[in-house]
């Protein structure tokens, strides 16, 4: 009976955007997250147009995140890569990113092998691997799920 009066009503906003809020704070306390900062290497910081060797930071370097999955733990990385600019202004020079073993991918390497892994081996569709991962605190559709 319960039920069927529940189901008469619509929903709160107000109550149903105060449980999401608890459930990304309750997800963001379980994710262990790593600030990681690539600066340029020291042999690398010389413009090849006026010789010079006295190049700046530019701004706050370019921003990205990763996923990863350690057994038991979610782990983000926030990744920042450093540019700075010669005197003469035509050369910048950007600090190499993170080593990806696929390009262009915001998930390591450690998430990618236990979803194959869970997907193959566990026979584990890939819409309850995204519901794991929904509760660990890491985004992530089913369809990118592998």
């Amino acid at each position: 009976m319960d039920r069927e009066v529940r189901k008469k009503r619509p929903p709160d906003p107000a109550v149903t955007q105060e449980r999401r809020r608890k459930n990304a704070e309750l997800r963001a306390t379980r994710v262990v997250t790593n600030d990681v900062q690539h600066a340029v290497p020291a042999d690398q910081r010389r413009c090849p147009y006026c010789e010079s060797s006295k190049l700046k930071p530019v701004g706050q370097g370019k921003e990205s995140f990763v996923w990863d999955y350690v057994p038991g733990i979610s782990v983000g990385s926030a990744m920042c890569v450093r540019r700075s600019p010669a005197t003469c202004g035509q050369y910048i020079v950007t600090a190499p990113g993170p080593d990806h073993s696929v390009e262009s991918t915001r998930y390591g390497d450690g998430l990618r092998a236990y979803i194959v892994t869970s997907k193959c081996a566990d026979s584990l569709p890939l819409y309850r691997l995204a519901k794991q991962f929904a509760r660990l605190g890491i985004p992530i559709a089913p369809q990118h799920a592998y």
